[in-house]
């Protein structure tokens, strides 16, 4: 079996394309969900066949039968999470308290959407077009906060997948899902653009352009600098403070000031 890390750049997309064009042309083979299901289930079977197409290393369970990870191979847990991270602290808390793995949450963004609209009444899909929005590695920090007590473990990894997708949604109709309602059916994979891997503390520093900021800085002078705004500034500057990069300083006017950390300054 070979890891993707294992793989250059150029292979790796080409195994993510091959993966996704599977799926797409056998789902029922692969026993996954079809249009109309409300499900996920493409997305998060491509990205685990990604990290590894052999299936006797997917949904392995621990001694207690507590958690079953997504992914293990040897000391290694790959945990695939397509939406919000909160329903994973529980997984994460045991992984890193009770076994000696490194864990590596796997989450997509997307760069590229496709979307089409399905009529529930005549069946009718609407030609594909494509959304304005774009999603970039920044992103992530508008669902990372269930996950910031986890960041400085060294044990810790975060995997960013930039893809292209195509979405499915119902025309002029939502339905509920667990507490929420979406008009979302199903989210198709069809391409990876790159990889992002938060590994060390270091990895993190392209979130922090000290070449940009002033010393001390505010949260709003971070979100000018970097474009992440509103509460999802603050949730990064929490993620650099864990990972020691920043700390706080004085007040700056109103504002609570920022400084980068020593060997971080520029």
């Amino acid at each position: 079996m070979i890891l993707p890390d294992l793989l250059e750049p150029a292979a790796r997309r080409d195994r993510f394309r091959r993966i996704c064009d599977s799926l797409i042309r056998a789902p029922h083979e692969q026993g996954l969900a079809g249009v109309g299901t409300l499900s996920e289930k493409r997305l998060h079977a491509a990205i685990k066949a990604y990290l590894s197409e052999d299936t006797d290393y997917h949904e392995v369970g621990f001694p207690d039968r507590r958690f079953i990870a997504d992914v293990k191979v040897d000391n290694e847990i790959y945990e695939v999470q397509t939406g919000d991270f909160a329903p994973l602290k529980p997984k994460i808390e045991y992984y890193l308290t009770s076994t000696d793995c490194t864990v590596t949450v796997v989450h997509p963004l997307t760069r590229t959407c496709w979307i089409s609209y399905l009529d529930p009444l005549t069946g009718e899909l609407s030609p594909r077009r494509r959304s304005p929005k774009s999603e970039k590695a920044e992103n992530i920090f508008a669902k990372l906060y269930p996950l910031l007590p986890y960041l400085a473990n060294p044990r810790f990894r975060l995997r960013l997948l930039l893809i292209e997708e195509y979405r499915i949604r119902y025309k002029n109709k939502t339905v509920r899902v667990g507490r929420k309602r979406t008009s979302r059916i199903e989210r198709v994979p069809l391409s990876l653009f790159e990889e992002i891997c938060l590994c060390t503390p270091a990895d993190y520093l392209r979130f922090l352009p000290t070449e940009k900021l002033p010393v001390p800085f505010t949260a709003k002078d971070y979100a000018a600098a970097t474009g992440i705004r509103g509460i999802h500034t603050y949730t990064a500057l929490h993620a650099l403070e864990a990972l020691s990069l920043i700390s706080r300083t004085g007040m700056v006017g109103r504002s609570r000031g920022y400084t980068p950390c020593e060997g971080h300054k520029p």
